[in-house]
């Protein structure tokens, strides 16, 4: 056997595997408690996104922001349809924490081969909302991971399923993927026992956001 010729260089190491502990305690300064009970997305300083069924048909609501405390706000606008309101706050702040969102939320990542802010089926997923019988200045995270991804007919809303468990009070909270990036906000659960949440994907809530922040109501 002959003898073994010169090693060569080594190859750069692999980049480590995105993990939620990487992003999940900013994620959770970002979720807002809505009046007492609801949870919102703080998607500008001052522009937050929350369930319609939280605030109903109201025209005001005071909202929780850490690093701000308790803010009066008026809904801007809602879809019943899709379950989705807009909240904007009274005074505008630059403090506390604003999640990572993009308005498109089918822009191509060429670097990791997807899609920003987006899950696909078998993704794990991470849901942070406030559950006020355990905390009403934490919110609480659940994880779990996408079994379906599907648009709604006859509005054909984009919209997904979990298995990760949740609670009445986690409506409107934040949906994230293990990039850190809002990938929906909770709306419903399918059963009783809370669990299978459904959420609104983030190209569905770039589509209807422009027409929130004209007021519109329906």
């Amino acid at each position: 056997k002959g003898s073994q010729g010169l090693r060569g260089y080594e190859g750069p190491s692999g980049s480590e595997d995105a993990d939620f502990a990487d992003f999940i305690s900013d994620a959770r300064d970002g979720i807002v408690l809505v009046g007492d009970t609801g949870s919102g997305v703080r998607i500008a300083h001052n522009e937050i996104i929350t369930a319609q069924h939280v605030v109903g048909t109201k025209s005001t609501i005071s909202v929780t922001i850490k690093g701000v405390g308790k803010v009066f706000a008026v809904i801007k606008g809602y879809d019943t349809a899709r379950d989705i309101a807009l909240i904007t706050l009274s005074e505008s702040t630059s403090s506390g924490t604003v999640v990572d969102y993009s308005q498109s939320g089918e822009t191509w990542n060429s670097t990791e081969g997807r899609y920003n802010h987006s899950v696909t089926i078998g993704d794990e997923i991470a849901i942070v909302g406030y559950e006020t019988s355990i905390s009403d200045t934490t919110p609480i995270v659940t994880y779990g991971r996408v079994g379906v991804r599907w648009n709604i007919i006859p509005e054909d809303i984009a919209a997904a399923q979990t298995d990760a468990a949740i609670t009445s009070g986690m409506s409107g909270g934040g949906v994230f993927n293990k990039y850190g990036e809002l990938a929906g906000m909770l709306y419903s659960s399918t059963t009783r026992d809370n669990v299978n949440a459904r959420f609104l994907l983030t190209e569905e809530i770039a589509e209807i956001l422009p027409k929130l922040k004209t007021g519109q109501k329906q």
